[in-house]
């Protein structure tokens, strides 16, 4: 079959410290204005590789590099998804380990994917208080009524993943933009996911910085200023204070300087140059 890809790359995974071969699939059903991905969302070039072609590049990233994980993202990638089963399908034959990056909007694919234990990690958005749906639709783009039905799906997800043995670990993110959630909005946040509820055990929360680039959905983000670190530090640490869960904050900043300007991403992470501990820190 063919699968429709944006973009692969080598990137350091930050949360597993190991190094990754990125495939980007093409569009999303979120408008998130401060999403660096626009490229992806409103794909210019689409290429349909063979799955054949592609069992090829991920041997040989495995071989000559010695990159055994997968990272499958978009946009959403579930959008695609016999596409998204043949990558992972894929990856179990060659022995590499499979991530999923998505937003938690389509339940039923990603349990398959869990019922035929082709992933080992999760990593997905949560992007603001599942209970406030017009925070959550001022964050993804799109109107109430789109937004309510999204996250009746999102929370299916949450259940599924945290209580399948399929996955050892679920990485949370949400991105914080000052004028989009405040330090109770992310209380708020954590609450619902709390009740839910989460397995606190297997999971990983991060407060991941807003950094424009020249990428981002909406023109108007990409001139507003970073997220500053001591704001995502103060509210980590309400989280901690109040619920007694461990907080990871994400400096996307350095995370892209340090990217854009390494000539050779395998060789410098190999030699230390590139240092996940710089881009993320536990609070």
């Amino acid at each position: 079959m063919k699968i429709p890809v944006v973009c692969m790359r080598v990137l350091p995974l930050i949360r597993e410290r190991e190094l990754a071969l990125t495939i980007a699939l093409p569009y999303c059903n979120f408008r998130c204005p401060w999403c660096h991905a626009g490229y992806i969302v409103y794909p210019r070039n689409i290429v349909e590789l063979e799955d054949n072609v592609l069992r090829h590049v991920i041997r040989k990233y495995s071989d000559e590099l010695g990159i055994n994980w997968i990272l499958v993202t978009g946009g959403e990638p579930t959008l695609h998804p016999k596409a998204v089963y043949r990558i992972f399908t894929l990856c179990r034959e060659l022995g590499v380990k499979c991530i999923l990056d998505t937003n938690l909007t389509n339940p039923n694919i990603i349990k398959m994917l869990l019922d035929d234990k082709l992933l080992n990690y999760i990593h997905c958005d949560v992007k603001a208080p599942l209970s406030n749906i017009e925070k959550y639709s001022l964050s993804i783009g799109l109107n109430l009524k789109q937004t309510n039905q999204y996250i009746s799906k999102i929370r299916k997800s949450l259940k599924l993943i945290s209580s399948s043995r399929a996955v050892k670990e679920i990485e949370i993110r949400t991105l914080v933009i000052q004028e989009i959630l405040d330090s109770n909005d992310v209380l708020q946040l954590v609450k619902d996911l709390i009740e839910i509820p989460i397995d606190l055990d297997k999971t990983i929360y991060v407060l991941e910085q807003f950094t424009p680039t020249p990428h981002v959905l909406s023109r108007s983000y990409r001139y507003r200023r970073k997220t500053p670190i001591k704001y995502l530090e103060e509210a980590a640490k309400q989280i901690k204070d109040t619920y007694n869960i461990k907080v990871h904050v994400r400096v996307m900043s350095k995370f892209f300087n340090d990217i854009t300007k390494s000539k050779d991403i395998v060789k410098d992470f190999k030699n230390n140059r590139l240092n996940p501990n710089k881009w993320e820190y536990l609070v």
